[in-house]
Parts: structure tokens; C-alpha cells; sequence
């Protein structure tokens, strides 16, 4: 059974592991506590597993910049790794990463987030089979890293 996705982000930025998926954009995610893991690489603040048949891919992912005295951040798409039945592998955006938001303040979203997930999308045709049975799961990601990144800069 799905969780609430606020409830799980309160948990995940708490450092505690919520204890089920939530779906978003009809696509299930594990949020994973942010807390120190020997999957994260340098930079990075967490990531998510995205559940499928199979290994779930992971979508790794930083936050900086967070400035609570007025809800900015930065929040960016450094990695995913493919774990599926089709495509494997972990593919990096960059040396630092594709922003997907955080630059507008409270409403989470960067003016930039089109322009990413076109990028990102483009990125992803190396993957195309396994895309046809995910479908755009990158997106229904990108919604949550953002609340993520509001959460962590929420006074």
C-alpha cells in the first residue's frame, strides 16, 4: 500500500526510512532516508528507487544551496542507474549534474525544468526499450526530488 508522499518525505529528511512506496504519476517510488550511504557518491544528498519488475532503478540525485530565510535551493539529477530487465548500468549527467529546480523560491520549481527533462528524455533514447515498459518515470522523480528540496528548506 502507497504512502503519503509528504509523510514520506518528512520521514526520509528526518533520516528514517518510510516504510512503503508512494506513487506519483502513476509510478512507485521508495524514498530513501537521507542519511549516509556507501551507494551515494561524493555531492550527493539521496536517492530514490524507482520500482519495476525486477531491480528498481535508482535515481541519485544532490540539494544544495538551501537558504531557509527564503526557501531557495538547488536541487539537481546527478545519476540513474538502470537496473532492469532490458538495460543495466548507471548513466551520470555531467560532472555536476542536470538542474531540475529549486531556483524559483517556495513554488520548488526552477525555470530550467522543461529544458532538463528534454534533456534528460534525450539522454534516456540509449534506453528505449526499457523506457516503453517505464514510461516517464524521470518526471513523476523530478516532482519528487523538488519536494525534497522544499522540505529541506522550509523554515
Amino acid at each position: 500500500m502507497a504512502m503519503n508522499l509528504d509523510e514520506a518525505i518528512d520521514l526520509a529528511v528526518s533520516g528514517k526510512f518510510p516504510p512503503d512506496d508512494v506513487r506519483v504519476n502513476g509510478h512507485g517510488f521508495f524514498v530513501r532516508a537521507l542519511v549516509g550511504s556507501d551507494l551515494l557518491a561524493e555531492g550527493e544528498t539521496g536517492y530514490l528507487r524507482h520500482t519495476h519488475i525486477g531491480k528498481d532503478d535508482r535515481i541519485f540525485y544532490s540539494i544544495n544551496d538551501i537558504d531557509k530565510s527564503n526557501g531557495t535551493f538547488t536541487a539537481k539529477i546527478t545519476r540513474i542507474q538502470f537496473r532492469g530487465p532490458f538495460n543495466s548500468g548507471t548513466r551520470k549527467f555531467g560532472p555536476v549534474g542536470v538542474t531540475i529546480g529549486g531556483l524559483l523560491g517556495a513554488t520548488g520549481i526552477g525555470v530550467e525544468t522543461g529544458a532538463a527533462l528534454a534533456a534528460i528524455s534525450k539522454f534516456l533514447e540509449d534506453f528505449d526499450l526499457q523506457h516503453f515498459f517505464d514510461g516517464d518515470f524521470v518526471s513523476a522523480a523530478v516532482i519528487i526530488i523538488n519536494k525534497i528540496g522544499r522540505r529541506m528548506a522550509k523554515k
